[in-house]
């Protein structure tokens, strides 16, 4: 069975998650986020920054290693909700030579880029030193999707002065 993974590092450290995010390791309240900051929430990006096909680039071991284009991926019902357009993207996978591995990125990265909802808030105390990549659990009554998990994917640190 094959995993898609995720890799960030942050510090110098290297994290790396494979497969779905791992139970939610803590949970957001609303005594976590600091309201004197500024928050945005952001439900669905503009058309420019959306994707619903996707086409990719693998090496080819059979074509000595040369880069070979993988079969598009298109999804139908996905371009109806965007308008009948079809917004393609391209990736490469230099170091992923098997086929049915690229085809399986392929579609997981075109399901992540559907996942619409970003967040962005500033954590106080001891949330405001998190790590990327993993996931927590908003408790709160002022985040609109607190039914659900978040993954943490990019975290920054800031200075302020008070």
């Amino acid at each position: 069975m094959r995993r898609r993974g995720q890799l960030c590092e942050m510090g110098g450290v290297f994290r790396l998650r494979v497969g779905a995010p791992a139970p939610p390791v803590l949970f957001i309240t609303d005594e976590d986020i600091v309201i004197s900051a500024p928050q945005e929430l952001d439900p669905f990006p503009g058309l420019a920054a959306s994707v619903n096909a996707i086409a990719a680039e693998y090496p080819e071991p059979a074509s000595l290693w040369a880069a070979r284009a993988a079969p598009p991926l298109f999804n139908p019902s996905w371009e109806a909700e965007d308008g009948g357009r079809r917004l393609s993207t391209s990736i490469g996978f230099p170091a992923c030579p098997d086929l049915s591995q690229v085809a399986q990125l392929m579609a997981a990265y075109v399901r992540d880029a559907r996942r619409f909802r970003t967040h962005r808030l500033v954590l106080g105390g001891r949330r405001a030193r998190l790590r990327r990549l993993i996931c927590a659990r908003p408790w709160s009554e002022a985040l609109p999707f607190a039914d659900g998990s978040a993954a943490l994917t990019r975290p920054e640190m800031g200075l302020s002065r008070e």
